[in-house]
């Protein structure tokens, strides 16, 4: 945990949702003077800010300690990744499935005429 680590994320976090140093300070407060100096790194939010900073920016007062994201958000983008591939790969078996199937029934229908046309059942 740095300053300077803690002021990148605050500062990235602020522009990432189109807001100003002064809209920021106003919502808390504070002077934009202050929210500048959290942001270059001099100094740090006071504690009792934190969570209402974590909220305005829609983070966890964790991720500002840590200056980024946490791995839960991450792992979640991972996931639905995953579920993606997975239903892909799930749908391109089923239509396996369905084309071999078909395949076997179209084999078995041609076995059946052959047969019945050896036997003399089918006249041409």
């Amino acid at each position: 945990m740095s300053k300077q680590t803690i002021g990148e994320f605050l500062a990235i976090q602020r522009k990432a949702r189109g807001l100003t140093q002064q809209e920021v300070a106003n919502k808390l407060g504070i002077s934009n003077k202050t929210l500048s100096s959290w942001e270059s790194g001099r100094s740090y939010p006071d504690i009792l800010t934190l969570p209402a900073l974590a909220e305005i920016y829609g983070v966890t007062v964790d991720e500002i300690l840590s200056g980024e994201r946490s791995d839960r958000d991450k792992d979640a983008g991972e996931i639905t990744e995953r579920s993606q591939k997975k239903l892909l790969k799930n749908a391109a078996n089923r239509y396996s499935v369905k084309c071999t199937t078909l395949a076997g029934i179209g084999i078995a229908g041609i076995g059946l005429f052959v047969l019945a046309l050896f036997l003399g059942f089918v006249a041409i």
